[in-house]
């Protein structure tokens, strides 16, 4: 069954003309410690993360400025916050666009994830993030916003920044677990489910996300 796994992952290696196993990583995943108390581990701080009790609260936000593109001179800001007449806001904006990252969905990824409740308002039980990583090493980095309550449900959905003034952030896809997901060797994402230690394996390719199948 590994076979099939390693066969898919190397044939979509061979189409992009160079193998993953080139890839140089400053992480010593021998020795590393998956977090669980976020969402999703990049084993950086690159990442905003709230829980939906505080938004609802108090109006509190989670807010940060980086920069996704290598230096590029954008100024790119993320705010998470909830408002009583739009819902909850995902909020990612440049120089010179504006995008509710909720709105930017398709093929309903949030479907079987019960993370809203009147008004699209935040329930308090869940969080949210919004993460930033390099998955295909092209020097931009990629939004990943998950969404999840740390036990049994979560998704992470992967947007690519553009140029383009209409969609500043380009849907991907998602990925789906159940806790705390996390970046493994070769810049797959991992996601943990069930009670045995069973893990997805999804793969960034070429603008695609790919999941290696058993």
């Amino acid at each position: 069954m590994r076979f099939k796994k390693f066969f898919i992952v190397l044939s979509l290696a061979l189409l992009s003309g160079c193998s993953r196993e080139d890839v140089k990583s400053n992480v010593d995943y021998e020795n590393l410690t998956i977090r669980d108390d976020i969402l999703f581990d990049t084993h950086n701080d690159d990442f905003i993360f709230i829980k939906g009790e505080d938004i609802n609260s108090d109006g509190s936000n989670a807010f940060m400025e980086f920069d996704t593109g290598k230096n590029d001179g954008t100024r790119e800001m993320f705010r998470i916050r909830a408002d009583v007449k739009s819902g909850t806001e995902i909020m990612y904006f440049n120089d010179k666009a504006a995008v509710n990252l909720l709105h930017a969905l398709k093929h309903n990824p949030l479907e079987n994830i019960t993370a809203f409740g009147e008004g699209t308002l935040p329930k308090k039980d869940y969080y949210f993030q919004v993460s930033f990583y390099d998955l295909d090493e092209d020097g931009r980095k990629e939004i990943i916003l998950s969404i999840g309550n740390l036990i049994d449900e979560e998704v992470s959905i992967i947007f690519k920044t553009t140029d383009s003034v209409d969609t500043p952030a380009k849907y991907i896809g998602a990925a789906y677990g159940e806790q705390s997901m996390y970046i493994a060797p070769n810049y797959h994402i991992y996601a943990p489910y069930g009670n045995a230690n069973q893990i997805k394996d999804y793969m960034y390719f070429n603008e695609k996300l790919y999941k290696a199948v058993d």
